[in-house]
């Protein structure tokens, strides 16, 4: 288990990863026409050589990003949501009410967690994916029955909040009895950030602010891990989450305070 979840990668499966290496990725990226970040940030390096026009390229998308991510979310959850339809409509017919499926995949996140303390790592990922997919389909049968309400809402969220909690425990537990101090560390304040960026954004959004800014949001967060169980790179996932929600963090402070304090005073 330890091998797997710190990246040890056997030759054969390194040879492939050589193959469809990040080069191939990105050019990959380039040609999706997705506005991402990442690629405008390497198209503003490549095309410019004004420090100054890179900086103009880059600031919009760090502190604004309403279009990078917000864009490749939205292209995700559509996807998601044409491939979970056959499986919505059999829970319309069988009466199943979106908040057992939110307390249903909260119960697969234990079972999720409990695979990683046994050192299974790639069952814990797929499984993780599958509370995703839950976590996709509660809000989609609470609009297509009419059954969605804001109380549902509040329960879904608190919910995966739980649920991360109880994943990034498994983790930080594996890394602790594993000799792991420093990574076991990480996963705690990785937890921490990850639950300030979506307090961040539910404090902005109570004070009438949109503050969608960011790319450590909650599918960022899900998909990172799943893939870093999977592939067994966890602790450079956690790392890089670590990073990330520390950004996403002062990110969303920075686009609440501009909203705030350019929004005329109340009458």
């Amino acid at each position: 288990m330890r091998a797997v979840i710190r990246g040890d990668i056997e030759p054969r499966t390194q040879g492939a990863l050589i193959r469809i290496g990040p080069c191939q990725r990105n050019q990959d990226l380039a040609q999706s026409h997705i506005p991402s970040p990442w690629i405008a940030l390497q198209l503003a390096i490549v095309y410019s050589l004004s420090p100054k026009r890179v900086l103009m390229q880059v600031k919009p998308i760090i502190f604004i990003n309403r279009g990078g991510m917000e864009a490749l979310r939205e292209k995700l959850h559509a996807g998601a949501q044409t491939l979970l339809a056959p499986f919505i409509n059999f829970l319309v017919r069988f009466a199943i009410t979106p908040n057992q499926i939110s307390v249903a995949g909260l119960l697969i996140n234990f079972i999720t967690a409990w695979l990683i303390v046994a050192q299974l790592p790639v069952a814990a990922g797929i499984l993780y994916g599958v509370a995703g997919l839950f976590d996709l389909m509660d809000g989609a049968l609470a609009r297509k029955t009419g059954q969605a309400h804001p109380f549902g809402a509040f329960l879904d969220s608190t919910l995966d909040r739980v649920s991360e909690g109880v994943v990034f425990a498994a983790i930080a537990y594996h890394f602790a009895v594993t000799g792991e101090a420093i990574a076991a560390a990480a996963v705690v304040l990785a937890l921490l950030g990850s639950l300030l960026v979506s307090y961040t954004r539910a404090r902005a959004e109570a004070l009438g602010c949109v503050c969608r800014g960011g790319f450590a949001a909650r599918l960022e967060r899900l998909l990172l891990i799943l893939f870093a169980l999977i592939f067994g790179f966890v602790e450079i996932a956690i790392y890089l989450l670590l990073a990330a929600t520390a950004f996403t963090v002062c990110q969303r402070i920075w686009i609440t305070y501009r909203q705030l304090n350019t929004s005329p005073p109340a009458a």
